[in-house]
């Protein structure tokens, strides 16, 4: 299923659902990157913003 999210007047970001399973992200730094934009992106739209380690 395929979801779209705007975070912006034209600009929208394709969300897609990943397979369970393990994967690697990237760096620590990465992540805490990854975890601002979802905080961001929550407040921003109004919808629940997660990354798969937080579901």
């Amino acid at each position: 299923m395929n979801e779209f999210l705007t975070i912006a007047p034209g600009i929208t970001m394709d969300l897609v659902r990943i397979p369970a399973g393990e994967f690697l992200m990237g760096s620590t730094a990465d992540v805490r990157d990854a975890e601002n934009f979802c905080e961001w992106a929550a407040q921003v739209t109004g919808r629940d913003v997660k990354l798969l380690t937080e579901v």
